[in-house]
């Protein structure tokens, strides 16, 4: 049986739950669209938005909240712009490439790729790295046909154990004799569901070319998830009524069955990753579903329910940093 195989270059830690005050409430703070897009700016949006009263309690723990309040834009806009129009696998991939994250690991089937990012440092990824001992982590997978996912029926526990985005993109491509002929309507697809439609998973109405996919960072980082396995185990607690407790944990994707690790030192030069740049790996201007949520996270967009859609354009990933290049 042939079999292909995907690699990781690194590992993401688990950030750190935040506390904070109940008062006043971050949640309505949250959902509040004019501060939404005040804090683009930096925390001292909350001054146009708080008494004078809750200024003098609470100045001190306004960069705090803004950290919470962007990681709840965050959900909001990881349900709404991905996991809504495009369903639980291409919502996912879209969402973890664009700077939203996911609850799969990065990875890719390309080991050039995967090369880069073990021999450049985030967030610049401008110089390759001199020193120290880099790890590329191989996984094998059987090798898939065109997919023929139902993207609508799946979710974390249900999904396949690899996500390859281009191939969850297949079915949406169309020949074309110019491969920018769909890009208009692939910049405005989020824009015209929220607006004109006005319903989710308009998946008849978005088309793409095998051109737009290669010329975006899906394509150029042959990009792909990893779904790690959750754990369930009983444990017995130390109180005098000796209950048992359900522990929850996320699968070391490291150990699972036919993994390779592979060390190497850094600082040797090779000629073979010329041409895969930060630059190449990140073409935003080019990128067509970089504009589409860049567009949509413009939008004025209130549910039924009340809840708003947080104008955070900042929360999109350029990709890396230019004014921290050495």
């Amino acid at each position: 049986m042939r079999r292909s195989c995907i690699y990781h270059f690194s590992w993401k830690s688990l950030k750190s739950s935040i506390c904070f005050p109940a008062t006043p409430s971050l949640e309505k703070l949250s959902n509040d669209q004019y501060l939404a897009r005040a804090l683009i700016d930096g925390p001292e949006a909350f001054e146009d938005v708080l008494t004078d009263r809750e200024l003098s309690l609470y100045s001190s723990r306004f960069e705090l909240w803004q950290q919470v309040i962007s990681n709840d834009h965050r959900i909001q806009i990881r349900d709404m712009v991905f996991m809504r129009p495009f369903g639980y696998l291409l919502g996912q991939g879209l969402a973890q490439q664009y700077g939203f994250s996911s609850e799969t690991l990065d990875v890719t089937s390309d080991p050039l790729i995967a090369a880069f990012f073990a021999t450049h440092e985030a967030p610049t990824f401008a110089i390759p790295l001199q020193r120290g001992v880099g790890v590329i982590y191989r996984f094998p997978r059987l090798e898939t046909a065109s997919p023929t996912f139902d993207l609508g029926a799946y979710n974390f526990y249900s999904c396949p154990p690899v996500l390859d985005l281009k191939e969850l993109l297949v079915p949406f491509i169309r020949k074309c004799e110019q491969s920018e002929d769909f890009r208009k309507e692939v910049e405005g697809f989020l824009v015209t569901s929220f607006r004109d439609k006005k319903r989710w998973r308009c998946w008849e109405t978005f088309r793409v070319s095998a051109g737009l996919v290669a010329s975006s960072r899906i394509g150029r980082q042959a990009a792909a998830l990893l779904v790690p396995d959750v754990i369930y185990k009983k444990r017995q607690t130390n109180t005098r009524y000796g209950k048992l407790r359900e522990l929850m944990a996320i699968e070391d994707c490291a150990t699972r069955e036919g993994t390779k690790v592979f060390f190497f030192r850094q600082g040797r030069h090779i000629s073979i990753l010329e041409h895969v740049t930060r630059e190449y790996l990140w073409p935003n201007e080019d990128d067509a579903f970089f504009e589409m949520i860049g567009n949509a996270l413009l939008l004025g967009v209130l549910l039924e329910t009340g809840q708003i859609l947080p104008n955070r354009i900042d929360l999109l990933d350029p990709g890396y940093r230019m004014s921290d290049a050495r």
